[in-house]
């Protein structure tokens, strides 16, 4: 384990070393699609503590929305990619837990996006003259629903195994978090009580919205996510190992 870590951290760095232009031309497209968001934004606030609240809490619901829509996308990538190079089969001769390599991946990938979002919100925060707000809690949150990410960027990854092509889906699940990212839900989720927890990412976002806006989060809610996001990733696990043996019995594996 400690050494697919290792190799997979050299794999990172030797990537954003031969690759910087496609490294760089990701962080612009975030910044712009920021750019245009808050311009577009900025003249509904009412003043001018209004406005930092607002700035604050658009912040950190789009850098969440970064990092969370790639990890998503993460292992469905790389399935296809292994499969398109005609290297999966190798990867299954290596280690027959196939999940367990791709977990070891994501979990380094999720390493190098975090490092990547510092000069991404510092960058906002110059665009924005915004005050920083990241406290515990929000670091707390942001590690409860990156496991829950994690589970759903599994069961789409154990889609693209079985099916192969699973259309423009990692695509709306990516725009619908980011509707919920720029827009206030909590008058919508009050109303479905513990069935919205259902939704991980939803409900995550709205509580790093209730902490930028100085609002009481109970340790129930801390609680319910928790579950929730482990739910969430043992099922993506479940489901992973399902469509993966599936595809192995019938000779499908390495087909496109």
């Amino acid at each position: 384990m400690i050494g697919k870590l290792k190799a997979e951290i050299y794999k990172n760095y030797i990537y954003i070393k031969r690759y910087p232009l496609e490294i760089a031309s990701d962080f612009i497209l975030y910044i712009l699609i920021f750019g245009a968001i808050y311009i577009s934004a900025k003249n509904h606030y009412q003043d001018a503590a209004a406005r930092n609240e607002q700035v604050n809490r658009l912040i950190m619901s789009y850098t969440s929305w970064v990092f969370f829509s790639n990890m998503l996308n993460h292992i469905s990538n790389n399935v296809i990619k292994e499969i398109t190079q005609g290297t999966i089969d190798q990867l299954v001769l290596c280690d027959l837990n196939l999940a367990k390599t791709f977990i070891v991946r994501s979990i380094v990938y999720a390493l190098r996006v975090g490092l990547l979002m510092v000069p991404f919100t510092c960058a906002e925060f110059l665009l924005t003259n915004g005050s920083c707000m990241f406290t515990i809690e929000f670091y707390l949150l942001f590690a409860i629903i990156a496991i829950g990410s994690l589970g759903l960027s599994l069961l789409m990854g154990g889609l693209t195994l079985r099916y192969k092509s699973i259309g423009k889906l990692s695509f709306l699940i990516s725009i619908f978090f980011l509707g919920t990212a720029i827009f206030d839900f909590k008058d919508v989720l009050y109303r479905f009580g513990y069935l919205k927890y259902i939704f991980p990412f939803v409900v995550g976002q709205q509580m790093l919205k209730n902490i930028t806006l100085h609002r009481f989060i109970a340790a129930e809610e801390y609680t319910f996510l928790a579950v929730n996001a482990i739910i969430y990733f043992f099922g993506g696990v479940w489901i992973f190992n399902r469509n993966y043996r599936a595809a192995r019995l019938k000779g499908e594996l390495n087909k496109i």
